[in-house]
């Protein structure tokens, strides 16, 4: 009787810590390779940094379900190392890790099986675990395939999609063989579009022209949704240098060629991308009324996301042309920006604003 009373404790204790998430151990990397080997398992690496956001919200909200525990601790011997401190640092530049998150998935012998970028939910964050740990869908496979011309155009897309996650820049390489290698109906077709969302980044350039040259056909085929929100990234992107960062003046005439692109562009969201256009003008043109008038106006429709875009705006231009109101008005934004961040990015927001907020003219 003691013994089943044991055993029921023993079982009863294995399920509680099991059902507590993943279990990542406190050892060296060589010491998880030979428990890997040991235990016949292969190897989880959790690579990540003290300040990424989703690298705490995979440790907090999806590595902790019963769930993840289930799944992970029964096939690999798990561990996680910060890659800016102690061996964190050797293992970055061993596995070429630039990105955060970046999960590993290792044979017990140090030999990389595939790797996964940034942060999901758990489901979907297995199923992408899964399809990696398939043998034919590895990525060193499909290279070496790919090289003696051995995919078809399905497998070359499968592949473009293993890279891009991986955040290998080879995708670009095999996406524009790709590209080359299809109809123009299959451009159209649904199973290739992540082409034009990986390779489309501003508006310009070959993939930019084909899009908007059959933007109609797009829309028919991959849904309106997918479309606009691209087109709305591509002008994001391009204008996020002119509102949000520190640039020379003489860059500033390439905003003239992103404004007329627009200007010629039909989207969904093309009124809120020309807000963001009018604030990459104002700062060009280092006018404080016409930005405060704007980044006023996103406030108040509350179109956050357009506003972190530009919210470093007020501080690139010339704080002596800018009114004593206008300072106070910017920092007030500032503020209220700061009000509607998680608490532990408020102080950071407001300190940006510090500059406007203790200025005094010399």
């Amino acid at each position: 009787m003691k013994r089943i009373l044991l055993l029921g404790l023993f079982l009863g204790i294995g399920v509680q810590l099991f059902a507590q998430g993943i279990d990542f151990k406190p050892v060296p990397f060589s010491e998880a390779l030979r428990m890997a080997k040991t235990q016949h398992k292969m190897l989880f690496v959790y690579c990540y940094t003290s300040w990424c956001g989703p690298c705490r919200q995979m440790a907090t909200r999806e590595f902790v379900k019963p769930e993840a525990g289930t799944y992970f601790n029964e096939k690999f011997v798990c561990v996680k190392y910060d890659m800016e401190r102690g061996e964190g640092i050797q293992l970055r530049e061993r596995f070429k890790v630039t990105a955060y998150p970046t999960f590993l998935l290792l044979k017990s012998n140090g030999t990389e099986i595939g790797r996964l970028v940034g942060g999901n939910e758990l489901l979907p964050f297995i199923e992408k675990v899964e399809y990696l740990l398939k043998p034919e869908n590895s990525l060193s496979l499909k290279k070496e395939r790919f090289k003696a011309g051995q995919l078809n155009k399905k497998e070359m897309m499968e592949y473009v999609d293993g890279l891009f996650n991986a955040l290998d820049v080879e995708y670009c390489t095999v996406a524009d063989s790709l590209f080359n290698l299809l109809s123009d109906e299959e451009r159209l077709a649904p199973e290739y579009w992540n082409i034009f969302t990986y390779r489309l980044m501003f508006p310009k350039g070959r993939y930019f022209d084909y899009l908007e040259a059959h933007q109609a056909d797009f829309v028919r085929f991959v849904g309106e949704e997918k479309v606009d929100g691209l087109l709305a990234r591509c002008y994001k992107t391009a204008l996020v240098p002119f509102t949000n960062a520190t640039m020379s003046s003489n860059k500033f005439q390439e905003l003239d060629e992103v404004l007329a692109s627009l200007k010629e562009s039909s989207f969904k969201d093309k009124p809120v991308i020309e807000r963001m256009a009018e604030v990459a003008q104002a700062r060009c043109q280092n006018d404080a009324k016409r930005l405060l008038k704007v980044l006023t106006q996103l406030m108040d429709e509350q179109n956050m996301d357009v506003f972190r875009l530009c919210m470093r705006a007020p501080l690139l231009i010339d704080a002596t042309s800018m009114t004593s109101k206008e300072r106070k008005a910017f920092v007030r934004l500032g503020d209220r920006y700061a009000e509607m961040c998680p608490p532990e990015s408020q102080a950071q927001v407001q300190e940006m604003y510090n500059p406007l907020r203790n200025y005094r003219k010399s």
